[in-house]
């Protein structure tokens, strides 16, 4: 299995590659992208996403700078050498659900991912509109749908990330077996014992490849102790 961390990048430069960069159980990084009033597209951190998303379309970038929010053409930058994936979760607030803002969202995301085509760059969302809109602006990167209980519907995308409730071996294994790539999304400690119950499960383990175990990656807010409980799964 693989780690993504999905957390606070809220670091100064040299924090952040000490204590996720550098780290060799890392083997990728998530961003949270929102974007501001005057089209700036921005990085928030998982702790404090939603508070910020409700009304940030409201505001530009300069009047956003107290909240710790950063340009993702900065992140960008900095980890253009990076040589692991960086997952981008394209957050779009309900005001920009017209297809007018979705275009202008989706064109302002393309043109700083195009600025990076060194970086393996996978984008996702919740909001199925948005990677339709994508796909034609982004044909040469990963695009998926992050799942949910609400919302499961298996439209043809590279990945899909499973909240650990939708976990199914007979699902796992049909979307496997079409080379599509298999993510979890564990967003608090109930989230990793679930999954840590589901794969242990003699039954379910049975039922699931080696291959398609270790190909399947993990966003995790706590990527050393899900390293070290998932590694002997």
């Amino acid at each position: 299995m693989k780690i993504l961390y999905y957390g606070n990048i809220i670091y100064t430069v040299d924090e952040f590659k000490n204590n996720v960069l550098n780290q060799d159980y890392i083997d990728g990084i998530v961003l949270n992208t929102v974007m501001t009033k005057d089209n700036k597209m921005v990085i928030v951190s998982f702790d404090n996403i939603q508070n910020i998303i409700q009304g940030i379309e409201n505001y530009t970038y300069e009047q956003t700078k107290e909240g710790n929010i950063i340009p993702l053409d900065d992140v960008l930058e900095v980890l253009q050498n990076y040589n692991k994936r960086i997952l981008i979760n394209a957050v779009i607030t309900p005001p920009l659900l017209n297809y007018k803002d979705l275009d202008i969202y989706t064109t302002v995301l393309t043109n700083i991912i195009n600025k990076y085509p060194n970086i393996d760059i996978l984008v996702f969302s919740v909001n199925y509109a948005v990677i339709n809109y994508l796909k034609p602006k982004l044909s040469n990167n990963k695009l998926g749908v992050l799942l949910s209980a609400e919302n499961a519907n298996y439209i043809d995308v590279d990945f899909y990330i499973f909240p650990p409730i939708l976990l199914n071996t007979t699902i796992l294994n049909q979307q496997y077996n079409k080379n599509k790539e298999i993510m979890i999304f564990l967003e608090n400690w109930n989230d990793l014992n679930q999954m840590n119950t589901f794969f242990t499960n003699k039954e379910n383990s049975n039922k699931i490849s080696r291959q398609l175990m270790n190909d399947i990656s993990i966003l995790t807010m706590y990527p050393l102790i899900t390293y070290n409980t998932t590694k002997n799964i």
